[in-house]
């Protein structure tokens, strides 16, 4: 496990190659200003069970722009170092939930009281600004 700054804690599960098709095969921080992303997620309580997902949605997947804070403050960074088809784990205290722009979601789903989620994040693909 790697820990970021804000105390978020990730870990790369399955490194991604890039995108041939698109000819992407860059982590998403080379591309600039603040590009979208399209990913796959499934969030988890402490207790192993799935609260909120793509899949638990009935989407396909979840799109948003990265660099902006629109979802956890260090979630971010862990994702600008992605490159598409990797999959990484996020473990996620309390607090950080709290304080996102989101007031308490993560990826637009509302998260329960307790002291850290873990998240499964998985890149799909990018498309620049």
């Amino acid at each position: 496990w790697e820990t970021m700054p804000s105390g978020l804690k990730c870990r790369v599960l399955r490194a991604g190659e890039g995108d041939a098709r698109a000819g992407i095969f860059d982590p998403v921080s080379k591309f600039k200003p603040f590009p979208f992303v399209e990913v796959i997620y499934s969030a988890y309580l402490p207790n192993g069970k799935m609260f909120a997902g793509t899949a638990l949605d009935r989407k396909a997947s979840f799109s948003y722009q990265v660099g902006i804070r629109q979802e956890l403050q260090d979630e971010d960074g862990a994702v600008m170092s992605m490159k598409v088809g990797e999959r990484r784990q996020f473990a996620v205290p309390a607090e950080l939930v709290m304080e996102n722009i989101g007031g308490g979601k993560i990826f637009g789903s509302r998260v329960p009281d307790v002291d850290a989620i873990l998240v499964d994040v998985q890149l799909l693909s990018i498309r620049p600004y």
